[in-house]
Order: structure tokens, then sequence, then C-alpha cells
């Protein structure tokens, strides 16, 4: 299984774990080389569960998120299926962003890079009670994140549950760690 996607241009590429992660280090140094901040959002699934993935398809959720992703903000989803990989998500990757909550699937972690350093760091949870509506909700609430109006109030959401970071996060080296534990249990 192919474990990491990222969508851009209309197009799907598929990426192991090794690639993903060079492509992730030539993205964090592609923002460092034209001195400007960028911003990621790694949407976390399972992707086994089959009614979720109908509703990811039937709602145009995939659709909808592409077409916030650009130079600014690079997308990527995270096929986490695994009861062991979603605990790591939770011990190394989320830990190595400072955050201390404990967050569910389905989620969208997003967060800047600038340089080495990882800030502006949020979870966007999908209300598994009411999963249709959080996926109506999301491509808002990711584009007030983008729009850099994390810190102002965000569109109000009744599906979506914040997640902050409360503790500093770690270099991007500790993040980019936390990433590969988590992947390699995927």
């Amino acid at each position: 299984m192919i474990p990491v996607h990222e969508q851009g241009d209309g197009c799907v590429f598929g990426h192991r774990i090794n690639r993903f992660i060079r492509r992730f280090d030539e993205i964090c140094a592609e923002f460092t080389e034209k001195e400007r901040t960028g911003a990621f959002a790694l949407f976390f699934y399972d992707s086994q569960n089959v009614g979720l993935r109908k509703i990811l398809d039937d709602q145009d959720v995939f659709a909808q998120l592409e077409l916030l992703a650009d130079a600014d903000l690079r997308l990527f989803y995270v096929h986490a299926s695994k009861p062991k990989s979603i605990q790591r998500f939770n011990s190394d990757f989320l830990t190595s962003l400072g955050v201390e909550a404990t967050a569910q699937l389905p989620c969208v972690v997003l967060f800047r890079c600038d340089g080495e350093a990882i800030h502006d760091i949020a979870i966007a949870q999908l209300d598994n009670a009411n999963v249709v509506q959080g996926f109506t909700e999301l491509p808002a609430a990711i584009a007030d994140y983008k729009a850099k109006e994390l810190d102002s109030s965000p569109t109000p959401a009744q599906h979506l549950k914040w997640i902050r970071a409360t503790g500093e996060s770690d270099t991007l080296e500790m993040v980019r760690g936390g990433l590969r534990r988590t992947l390699d249990q995927l």
C-alpha cells in the first residue's frame, strides 16, 4: 500500500515513506530558498473505513480540498488504519509539534514551516458522529488557516473540533522524525 498521497495541479501522486520524507524536505527547502513561509495540511484518515471512503467520494471532498492546495499550502493525504499507527500519530508526531491533546481520525494537521521553525500548529478534528457535516465545514476552516486567520475568529464550525499546540514545537528535524516514526507504522 502507498500510504501518502499528494494532491495538486489536478494530479494525485503516491509516495512511499522515504519518498514522502524527501518530498517534505524538498518543499521545506523551497520555502526557505524563496524566503517565505509555507503551510502543510496533512489529512490523516482510516483508508480501510468503507463508509468514510464513500463519503469522501460522494461529497467531492477530495475535489474541494484540492482547490485549496497551491504553492503556499501543500496538501497530503495519509492513510492510517492500524491502531498502532494512530497511537504513534498521537504519541510521536503530535508531541513533536507541541500538541499534548490526543486526536482521533479523521483529522487535518496544519502547520507552517519557516526555515527550521514550525509554528501555527492546529488540528481540525472531524466529529465522528456527523462526518458529512464536518467535511462540509473543512474547506472553509482550511481556507481560514491558509489566509493566516488562525488567531482571529475562524468560520464557526459545529462539526469540527480545533486542537491547538500548547507547548513549544520542536525543530523541523524533530517534526520530521516524529512523522517518520508515525509513517513507519502504516
